[in-house]
This record gives structure tokens, sequence and C-alpha cells, in this order.
């Protein structure tokens, strides 16, 4: 808050006071009503007028800020209407470089043969949603617009645009230049010179904020695209473009953003997060954490006052917390003897009050106050601590102050103890200077009684928007997530158990909150303690199902998400065979998923067949451990195809392992005739083959005990690359499968689960990834666009962090694990859903899983070394379901089917 923002514990207090000055903000925050908490803002001068409010103040901050933000945007923004962008990929989200096509021709160009792709790459793109464009070296590529996509005529005048930064080496300068060719590449005219917003034609210096450069020329007769060329000026360093866009207009009149319909960041994201400041995050921590948010001694702020000083060269004080507080200021009477030297300070959250040395002990924030900016008299010094910290109830707040010269600090004290409750206790004493000495605490002391100081949550009301969302998110990651992740529609059968499991839709947990399910359709289900659930007694067309988070201790509403209901008739698909190929990780290597789909099928008016190359017909799929959305959708893993003759067993695929040379494979594919052929196998640990030797077997599985090889190849392992690129009908046609009805993805936990980043960083990463998918679905499409692609939600892991520490010891925490799959599952849904167009469709089959009942369980053992009386049978599998589990997956997988048939 503002300097003048004064905070009151009631609406009545704050009523009663009429002191302050016309304009100025109070903050009321303890009232008993807590309609009543919010900011209040006083209307008359001193002594007279009357108080309005409340608003919320984050709400204000927000909006104020919001406004503040987007209306000269908006304003830059208007110079697109009626203008269309010429380039397909601004933020540089889907184009390869290099490869990259729109409407089936080239989007970029290399001046004949003569430039080098190598000199540009993709990398994190901080402005905007996408990734920026690094051109390092000198070698002449960049994009190229074709001018007959956009309808432009010779005698138009376009302008093609670029935001500019510096990229990992400062100190390059940048350049974009033009030039016009025919379609089939031959130039006209000369180079077109681009031009920064001061219309100069130099060399513009390169700084970590993006910078306009503008191409304009007036299109030629017999021209058929326009070449855009960035261009290092400085030899060894390189620039991000991170973002390019193009219109018909000339310099003048030419956009200075990029196109809107492309979510500008600063709109989408700052906006949006104020919105959701607005809706969500301002409210749960006004009404629902208000006692959390500022805290002071029970005896109140005239604890802080004190009636002598003290000074010494290293001083401090500590305070114990008897409530979960949650604060980013503290508030105490300290001042510097010398107003010329610097004041470090470090704060420190402490379990207990024993002796500790601060240049050993890592303090949980710490800083210099600049010489002058620490106050040199008695008063009460807000001291900004940075991002907002946490402290539980029982903890301790240190904080220790020293100037950098080794003069004095002042505090001031108490000069007695007598009658005074809770009593004092002794404020902190350094003996010799710096940092490096042992704290040590003695007991209440007359004439030594520290005065008491204050926490504040302070919030940031003159912040820009980014600001503002930044300080919400820290606070937010501090306090219970109360995110859903719900998929858009889920799915069911007449006679078949449904099922949303309720933690399986939170980053963190739900039993961390109270829910309230409804329905709307004309079957609503029930709601227990760990789901909703639903045994249809027949179709269900309309209808939605709602879920509201609410925090356990208020019951304010947190946060609401819908989803829709859709239940097929036990008789959808009679008489039809849905053809499925599975592509996935281990869940779908298991089997289980899809030996399910054919019992079912089995006693069902709809038949399934299941195609692949994997598993044993009929139990057919593409599912192999570990592996990733990049080993399907690029060249992949390395496998190795070993030349072999004389074969009397054959080895089984997916199961046999060979040792060679002190490395292991295992059969992935066999291609043997008469005894010969290729085993091609994948590299299990190890390095790779030699070119020829002999293949020893080192499990139980069926092969021959040794196979000699006269020569290996090193080839992709992915079943969808030939020639160097993906080619999915080849796959089909080569393996002479038929075209799928449906195509089922299920990928993702081997993508994010083990990451140990922060949620932005995950979503990044997601995204990332979830390009690759495209990629990939694209080519399913392009093999037949009729095929459903069906993107399989991956299920969290087991509901114990038992499992974890049983499979990974320290390495991963189920807490993250879950976190991450879950954000791939929400970046999935944003991605996919509203495509049914597409024939792209979300499986919610995360939704169904049981991860408490239905994961693997290790055998009961004794709870402790200590008590071999109590046993527990502890979860054991991290992420791998036990049976019943894979079921209800594969539960929800055929209710799509059944929907969709």
């Amino acid at each position: 808050m503002a300097p003048d923002t004064r905070v009151y514990a009631t609406r009545a207090a704050l009523y009663s006071d009429l002191a302050p000055d016309d304009d100025l903000f109070a903050l009321v925050a303890f009232d008993s009503d807590p309609l009543k908490n919010g900011l209040y803002q006083k209307n008359g001068a001193t002594g007279t007028g009357s108080w309005t409010g409340p608003d919320d103040l984050f709400v204000s901050a927000a909006e104020s800020a919001a406004t503040a933000l987007t209306d000269p945007l908006n304003a830059d923004l208007t110079a697109w209407r009626g203008k269309v962008n010429g380039w397909p990929d601004p933020y540089f989200r889907w184009l390869p470089i290099g490869t990259g096509l729109f409407n089936e021709r080239l989007a970029w160009w290399e001046g004949n043969g003569l430039g080098n792709y190598t000199v540009l790459s993709y990398v994190a793109n901080s402005r905007y949603h996408g990734r920026a464009l690094r051109k390092s070296g000198t070698s002449s590529v960049g994009p190229r617009i074709w001018l007959d996509d956009m309808g432009w005529q010779a005698g138009d005048t376009i302008s093609v645009s670029a935001l500019c930064k510096e990229g990992a080496i400062s100190g390059s300068t940048a350049r974009l230049l033009g030039r016009f060719y025919t379609a089939d590449g031959s130039p006209l005219g000369s180079q077109i010179q681009g031009v920064d917003d001061a219309a100069s034609n130099s060399p513009l210096a390169m700084t970590a904020t993006p910078q306009r450069i503008t191409v304009t020329g007036t299109i030629p007769a017999d021209a058929g695209f326009l070449w855009i060329i960035p261009a290092t000026g400085v030899s060894g360093k390189d620039f991000d473009m991170v973002a390019l866009w193009a219109a018909k207009a000339s310099f003048a009149g030419s956009p200075k953003t990029p196109p809107p319909a492309d979510e500008h960041r600063l709109i989408d994201v700052e906006a949006q997060l104020a919105a959701t400041v607005r809706k969500n995050d301002a409210r749960q921590i006004r009404n629902a954490y208000v006692p959390s948010t500022v805290w002071e001694s029970v005896l109140g702020a005239a604890e802080t006052v004190g009636n002598s000083s003290y000074n010494h060269n290293v001083l401090g004080g500590y305070e114990e917390i008897v409530e979960d507080t949650l604060f980013n200021a503290l508030l105490w009477r300290v001042w510097a003897a010398n107003g010329t030297t610097d004041v470090e300070w470090k704060l420190f959250i402490r379990s207990d009050t024993t002796a500790f040395n601060p240049s050993v002990e890592t303090p949980v924030a710490s800083g210099t106050v600049a010489a002058g900016d620490f106050p040199t008299a008695d008063q009460l010094y807000t001291l900004d601590v940075g991002d907002p910290i946490f402290a539980q109830d029982g903890d301790f707040v240190f904080v220790l102050f020293r100037p950098v010269d080794n003069s004095s600090m002042h505090v001031k004290r108490w000069l007695y103890d007598a009658d005074v409750t809770p009593a004092r206790h002794k404020f902190v004493i350094g003996t010799v200077d710096g940092w490096n000495q042992t704290i040590a605490f003695s007991s209440p002391a007359a004439g030594f009684g520290q005065t008491a100081f204050r926490l504040d949550l302070r919030a940031p009301a003159d912040q820009a928007v980014a600001d503002l969302a930044e300080t919400v998110d820290q606070i937010q990651e501090q306090l219970p997530s109360s995110e859903i992740v719900l998929p858009p529609t889920v799915y069911g059968v007449q006679g078949r158990e449904m099922n949303v499991y309720l933690d399986n839709l939170h980053l963190g947990k739900a039993s961390d909150y109270e829910h309230d399910v409804e329905c709307s359709a004309a079957q609503a289900g029930k709601q227990q303690n760990e789901r909703w659930t639903l045994i249809p007694t027949g179709a269900i067309a309309t209808g939605d199902l709602s879920i509201g988070v609410h925090d356990r201790q208020s019951g304010t509403e947190l946060a609401v998400a819908t989803t829709a209901v859709r239940v097929a008739a036990s008789s959808a698909g009679s008489g039809a065979t849905q053809k499925l190929l599975v592509i996935g990780d281990s869940l779908v290597q298991d089997g289980t998923i899809t030996q399910t789909l054919l019992d079912i099928a089995g006693s069902d008016v709809m038949n399934i067949e299941m195609l692949g190359t994997r598993g044993t017909a009929p139990n057919l799929h593409e599912g192999r451990g570990g592996w990733r959305v990049v080993d399907y959708a690029t060249a992949g893993r390395t496998y190795y195809a070993f030349d072999v003759s004389g074969v009397v067993v054959e080895p089984v695929a997916g199961a046999t392992e060979y040792t060679h040379n002190s490395a292991t494979f295992r059969v992935e594919e066999l291609d043997l005739t008469d005894a010969a052929g290729t085993i091609t196998c994948s590299l299990v640990s190890g390095s790779a083959p030699l070119s020829s030797g002999t293949l020893t077997k080192s499990n139980g599985a069926a092969g021959d005990a040794t196979i000699a090889f006269s020569a290996r190849t090193a080839v992709s392992g992915n079943p969808f690359w030939f020639g160097g690129e993906l080619d999915f009908a080849e796959y089909l046609s080569l393996n002479a499968i038929d075209t799928p009805d449906v195509v089922a993805i299920a990928l993702g936990i081997n993508d994010v689960g083990g990451e140990t980043g922060n949620d932005t960083s995950i979503s990044d990463l997601a995204d990332t990834q979830l390009d690759n998918l495209d990629l990939l679905i694209a080519n399913i499409h392009a093999a037949d666009a009729g095929i459903k692609v069906a993107i399989a939600l991956p299920s969290p892991p087991s509901i114990d962090q038992d499992a974890f520490g049983a499979n990974y010891g320290l390495a991963i925490r189920r807490w993250r694990s879950k976190r991450n799959i879950m954000i791939w599952s929400r970046q999935a849904i944003e991605r996919y859903a509203g495509s049914a167009g597409d024939n792209i469709y979300i499986l919610p089959s995360n939704t169904a899983l049981d991860t408490m009942n239905n994961m693997s369980r290790a055998a009961a053992v004794a709870v402790n070394s200590r008590n071999s009386a109590t046993t527990i049978a502890r979860q054991s599998n991290a992420l791998h379901p036990a049976t019943s589990g894979y079921q209800q997956i594969a539960d929800a997988w055929w209710a799509f089917l059944k929907v969709k048939a």
C-alpha cells in the first residue's frame, strides 16, 4: 500500500476516525463481517467528512493498472483494423525453420541455395506466447512472404516489422533487409533497408527491450514474394526476433504491435491475470487469509513504541508467530547513527531461539539499504523484504541489521518488564563487528525489553499489471492452489460406472478444500468423499457437471469449473467395428488397457480391432516404456538393426534382452526370413555396439542363447519415421495396417513428470512438447483426414509419497510430479478443446483413476522398527496403476469410443 494508507481492525474503528486528510486511503482488515473488510477512501478535510468503500484492494490495483497498461496498447492495436497479417506465424510457434510450409509453399528462403539455416534457431520468448527467432552468423536466410496469399498486387505498399532484442551475447546490432523476387526466385529491384521507429536505417543497437525495425516497399510487377533477411551487425554476436508481422500499409500507417488475434501477451497474460486476481485470488487472500496477511503483538501498536533506546553495531529482534502469516514487509523502530553508510539486513525463519551464526545460517531474505534511504532518527521503519514470505504458527521470525562501516545501529527498547503479559524478551545484540559471530539470547532482563515489530502483506497498488500479476503469483504459490483442471467433456456408457475423482482435478491436494458438485443432466449421479460417480440408466445428450472449490475455513468459493456429460446408450455402435491404434508410453506397453478394451468388446454390440506393431495379436498397440512426444514426433531414439542368420528360436519383440560389449539391448522388431534378416534393438544401457560380434541372451524371455551378427546399422526407433521424416501413411502401408478409425495418443508423463522446475517452466516445456505433438497429429491427418485423434490426458500419480520413495528415493517428489502432470493436462486442454471440427478430441481418462485404492501396493510390513504389531501396505509404484486402475482408464476410453461411434 501507499505510505499514507492506514489499517483498521474494524469498520466501526475506521468510521470513528475522521482525522485523515481528504482522499487518503484506509484498509479495514479484521472486521467480523468480511463484507466490511476492504479499501476505503476519505472524503472531506481533517476532522470532517466520511469514508466510502469498501473496494477490493487487489481489484482496485488491478483495474487501475490494467487501464493504464492496456489503453495505450489498444490505441496501437486500432492500426490493425481493416488489415490482414501477411506472415502466418508472428510468434514462431509452429513453422519449422527452413522447411515450414504455408499453403503448401515454403515459408523460408535461402537465396537460391546460397544460405545456411544453421544461423537461425528457436529460443525461449520472454515477451509473447511462442518462441523467438535467434539470428547468429552472417548467412543470408530468413522468412519469405508470399504476396498472393494476402491478395497483394503490384503497386501496393507493404510494411514488414520485427521486434528485435539482444540475444545470448550482448553488444549486438541488428538490421532488417528485404528484397522482392519472382515466384520462381529471380530478384527484382534492389535491396530494401529496414528503418527503426525514428526512420533511421543505421544498425540498431540491441538491448533487453524489444525495438521495432520495419521494411517498407512498393510491390513491383511480376513479384511473387518478399524475402526478409535479419542481419547481425557485429561479428560473433546474435539477436532475437520476438515477433514478425506484415501488413498492406505505409511505414507511417504500419501497425506498431503484432496482430491482436494472436494473443498479444501484454493483454492476454497480464490482463487475464488481473481478471484472475479479481475473480479468485484477491477474494481468497482478503476473505480467507485475512488473519495471515498482517501480524502484530497481542498488545497492539503501543508495544512498538518503547521508552528508551539502545545502540550497537549489530542489532536485531525476533517475534514468535502464533498464527500462519504471509508477509512482505516488516515494521520496527530502528535507525542508523550514520546516514552516509549502507545498512545490511538479514531475515531468518527459525524453529527456536537457540544460538546461531548469521554468516553461516542461510537467511530466507537479505539485502542492503542504500545510504540515505535508512532512517537516522526514531521512526517506525518499513523494511521491504521482497517476495512474500510464509511463516507458520510456532515459527520465530528474526531480523538483524548492521551498518557496513560498523558504526552504530539504534533500536527502541523498554526499560522494564514487570506487569507486562506476555513478558517481553531481550533483543539481539551482537558482540563484535560483522556478521561472523554467534548470536545468543539471554532471559528477559530489566532495561533490555524488545519493542515489538509488525509484519505486513502490502499490496502493489501503484505497480503495472505485470508487476501485480507477478506478486500475486508469488503469493499464490505459497497458498494452496485452487485451480481446477477439468476436461471439456466426460464420457459414459449406459450400465457402466463413470467417475470423476476430485483429487485428479487439482494441481495440489483436493483434501485442502471443500467441494460442491452439481449436475444438470437428467441423471445427476452422486457426490462421495473422493469422487462424483454415476451408473447411467440410459443415454445422456445434454447436461453439465459443475464442480466448485471452497476454502475449508471460511467457505469462500475459490474456483468453479464445468464440463459436459455425454453418455452413450448400450446399443451405440451396434454391428460396427472400431479400429483403434494406441500410441503411448509404459502404461500402454503394459497391455492391460488395450486388453480390457478387447474384453469389454467381447460382450458388447460394438466390436473393436486393436492395431499396431507391438504386443501380441489381438492385443496390439504402439506402447513403449519411457517414451515421450518427441520420440514419436521426430527421429526419436536411436535403435540398432543387427544383420543376423541362423536364428533357430526367434526372440520376443519388447521382451528378450541381449548383451554385447558390456551393453544391454532389448529386441524391438524382427524382420527374419528363413532364419536370416535383421533384429532391431533398443539400447537399454551401455554404448553403441561394435560393427560385428555376438549377442548373448541375458534374461528369461524366448530366443537363442547367442546370435552372431555380421553388421549393424543405427536407425530411428520411431515407427513412424521413414526417409528422414514423419510418414504415418508409410507406417500403415509397410506394416499392412488398416486405416484406423481412432488414434489415441497417451503421452505426457515422461515429458514432464520427473521435472523439477517451477510451474512456469513446466508450462513452457509442455507447450514445446505439444508443438511436437501437433506435428504428429498433422502427419496422421495427412494420411487420412477422417481419422479421429484422441488426446488421452495422462493419469495423475499415486496419491502417496510412499510410492515415490519406493521408486526414486529422494530424487522425485509426488507433489511436484503431480503438478507437472496436471499442468500438461491443462495446457493440452487449452490447445485442443474445441478442435472436434479438425477431428481432434480430448479423452478424459485422467479423471477416472482412483489414485488411492487402485494403485500398486507392497505387501504389508511393520509401520516402523519399534512397532511390529501395526502393519501398513504402502503404495509401491509411483506412476503405474494396479490392474484395477488400468481397467478404470480403459473404461473411460471405451466410453469415448461408444459416444463417438
